[in-house]
């Protein structure tokens, strides 16, 4: 499969605990460019297989023939002049604070924690995408193999914004702080490699490994609170469908929490302060992390296949003042 030989390739290249930047591609204007079909390999299929979904990830190579300039660049609203439209309060399709994102391989969907109501959205123009990410003004990236996506969340336009240095299983921004003394950090698990993307730059930096110990590896999710703590959902060894605690400025598994209780967990997200799971198929779990575990409530179903899920750093629900 290309998918495995581009990773064999990859791993030749990028060796493990690296810690030197690399650059990712940044790609052509819209506007000079095609449609962008994700590149994804046709052959691929429906599930994950121990760390990378198996029907998410574009081969490595698929967008390997993209180049030019930069699309106008991500600053994070840190200057004054234009920059691609990503400026705080020039943005279309931003997050609202008191939804849920949600997708399968092929749509995006909305759930309200307060009436626990799943809505479709509409189709989202990248292919097969594994996970969406939402920074603190409501900014959404979705990723699809190693191609990094800008997301509108109002209509599922997916803008090509970067070839990133290997497939990704999972996109997450961390609060500032954590990675970046003063801005999110945007993280991310691939095949291979735990890495933080610099967006102004197009610096990929490689904190860690994917290889997590016991044979464990990232299976569906990354989702992060506001005093810094991340949970991700893993798999392998003897563990199916397990939640840890990881070390978000390295990756690496700090504590392990046990199983969530559900099988296919592929969305994790926080909400109130409250962690919640998706799964692929269609249920929405409150997770709850104790002496005992983890304790998983199913709270609404749904006849989605969840393949990822991200909410506004504090996104809470209008009724309790958020």
């Amino acid at each position: 499969m290309k998918r495995a030989l581009a990773a064999l390739l990859l791993a030749t290249f990028i060796a493990c605990g690296r810690t030197d930047p690399l650059t990712f591609e940044p790609l052509r204007p819209v506007a000079d460019r095609p449609p962008a079909d994700a590149g994804p390999d046709a052959s691929v299929d429906g599930g994950h297989d121990g760390g990378a979904r198996d029907a998410g990830p574009a081969d490595a190579g698929a967008d390997a023939g993209r180049d030019g300039g930069i699309d106008g660049g991500f600053d994070g609203g840190r200057d004054a002049g234009p920059d691609g439209g990503v400026d705080a309060g020039s943005e279309p399709g931003l997050a609202a604070d008191d939804l849920v994102y949600l997708h399968d391989n092929a749509a995006l969907f909305t759930w309200a924690p307060g009436t626990n109501v799943v809505s479709r959205v509409g189709t989202v123009s990248c292919i097969r995408p594994t996970d969406l990410a939402i920074d603190r003004l409501g900014r959404a990236f979705m990723v699809s193999g190693s191609t990094l996506y800008r997301l509108n969340l109002q209509t599922g336009v997916c803008t090509p914004f970067a070839t990133l240095p290997e497939p990704l299983v999972t996109l997450q921004f961390l609060p500032a702080g954590v990675v970046d003394a003063l801005e999110e950090g945007l993280v991310g698990y691939g095949q291979q490699t735990y890495w933080q993307f610099e967006l102004s730059n197009g610096m990929a930096l490689a904190l860690g490994t994917s290889s997590l110990g016991m044979g464990l590896v990232p299976s569906g999710d990354l989702t992060a609170l506001d005093d810094g703590g991340a949970f991700l959902s893993v798999r392998g060894g003897t563990c199916n469908d397990c939640l840890v605690r990881v070390d978000p400025q390295t990756g690496a598994v700090v504590e392990r929490l046990g199983p969530i209780g559900a099988s296919r967990v592929w969305g994790l997200a926080t909400f109130d302060d409250t962690l919640y799971g998706f799964t692929a198929s269609g249920g929405v779990l409150r997770l709850r992390v104790g002496d005992g575990g983890v304790q998983s409530q199913q709270v609404a179903t749904s006849n989605v296949s969840f393949w990822g899920a991200a909410a506004r750093p504090g996104a809470r629900s209008r009724r309790d003042g958020g």
